[in-house]
């Protein structure tokens, strides 16, 4: 979850939230982790290409929340996020609709320039209440100059539930965008 939005919720919001952040939170802390200590120790000890243009972050669920985060937060170090299945919402109760809201302004407040960002949501299970929230996020991704299908995707995938059964069946889609593979190549 990241941290930085949820240090923006009010006293009563944490007290709705089903996982209150008065617990502790590490995002950041991973975050400084996988940056400082996990990507430098790949590099020294494997054959890698080095900056944002070969270093891409992805997920799933809360893991693409966390890409997302990633990508913000770090532009210098990541080059495009691949965000399945975004759990905008963090919880469906309708009385923490603000937890997307804080999400969704600081991803329009901290978007960078210049990345590649991939999108994607089934239309079963959890992810049938990912729409509205992708759209928002679409909007964002738009008002700051990116161009679905050129340097962002945003896909539907019909029938799709919240799984890894369903996030392996479409996992080369995001692959090839964000390496730059063309299928008919």
């Amino acid at each position: 979850m990241p941290e930085k939005p949820l240090k923006l919720f009010s006293n009563n919001l944490n007290n709705q939230l089903k996982y209150p952040t008065k617990t502790n939170i590490y995002s950041d802390t991973f975050l400084m982790f996988f940056v400082n200590e996990l990507i430098p120790f790949i590099q020294k000890n494997y054959r890698t290409l080095f900056g944002p243009n070969n270093t891409f972050v992805g997920g799933s669920s809360m893991g693409a929340l966390i890409s997302m985060y990633a990508l913000c937060e770090y532009p210098d170090v990541f080059g495009g996020a691949i965000c399945m299945s975004t759990h905008w919402p963090v919880s469906l109760d309708n009385t923490t609709i603000e937890v997307s809201d804080e999400l969704l302004a600081y991803f329009s407040k901290h978007i960078p320039s210049g990345k590649l960002w991939y999108f994607d949501h089934g239309t079963l299970g959890l992810d049938k209440h990912y729409k509205p929230y992708q759209l928002k996020a679409d909007q964002i991704l738009s008002t700051n100059g990116y161009t679905n299908g050129k340097n962002w995707i945003t896909r539907k995938f019909k029938d799709h539930d919240h799984n890894e059964e369903a996030w392996s069946s479409r996992l080369e889609i995001p692959l090839q965008f964000i390496f730059g593979i063309n299928k008919t190549e």
